[in-house]
């Protein structure tokens, strides 16, 4: 089945005169390319299924998490990385990368839990999805796909400046947890039946309530992820 979301290629007409128009071009990008690893470890029907699943999801949200107005379409064929075209802002208003900022949360909180939960029965861990946002201005004297084309590349830098320092910022905190000692271990009794009394206990141990860490799975895949899983298991 062929991808119900085409290439920017496809668009760059339409794209261009926009630009023209209006004098300017926003753009929001979705790296959902960590799904890949899905056709790594369940071949490329499986892969080809979720990722329909994910384009028509995409779809759906259409006049509910981003205008109808705006343009959905793809970086390359057969790739993962969504490009969100934003249609003009009301004459009241323009658009600034504060909007854009605002935009980029309210995508994170409200789709991205929507596009996880299309891998969830396939990856164990919740891939990291990573937006970046640009905003492009009419130069007479560049050729406007030229435009189009640097916008694309500077929300694709901006979508992963943003991952390395989230990425960043959870190691930092994840050290944090391990110097002041702010994990968590209650003790899952393991009863034997007959005699009607505990036989062992099982230690379980989290981040405090609240936190990025509360979960075992999210602390401990982020220590592995991180290389400090022996400094966390001494704690």
């Amino acid at each position: 089945m062929p991808d119900s979301i085409r290439t920017y290629h496809e668009h760059l007409p339409y794209l261009t005169e926009e630009l023209i128009k209006n004098g300017e071009l926003s753009l929001m990008l979705l790296d959902i390319s960590p799904f890949n690893a899905i056709e790594e470890q369940y071949g490329i029907q499986t892969y080809t299924l979720v990722r329909q699943r994910l384009f028509a999801l995409l779809s759906e949200q259409a006049g509910k998490d981003f205008r109808k107005e705006d343009i959905l379409a793809l970086e390359e064929p057969a790739g993962l990385r969504i490009l969100l075209f934003l249609s003009p802002r009301r004459k009241s208003s323009t658009n600034s990368y504060e909007s854009l900022e605002s935009l980029r949360l309210r995508l994170i909180s409200v789709l991205i839990p929507k596009l996880l939960r299309t891998a969830q029965p396939y990856l164990k861990t919740p891939p990291a999805i990573s937006i970046g946002f640009a905003l492009g201005i009419y130069n007479p004297l560049v050729a406007p796909h030229h435009i189009v084309l640097r916008i694309i590349r500077e929300a694709l830098e901006h979508a992963d400046w943003q991952y390395r320092t989230e990425e960043m910022q959870t190691m930092q905190r994840l050290r944090e947890v391990i110097l002041n000692e702010e994990v968590i271990t209650l003790y899952q009794p393991i009863f034997d039946l007959r005699e009607e009394k505990p036989m062992g206990y099982e230690a379980l141990s989290r981040g405090n309530a609240g936190t990025a860490f509360e979960s075992p799975n999210d602390l401990f895949n982020a220590a592995i992820k991180h290389r400090l899983l022996v400094e966390l298991d001494h704690r």
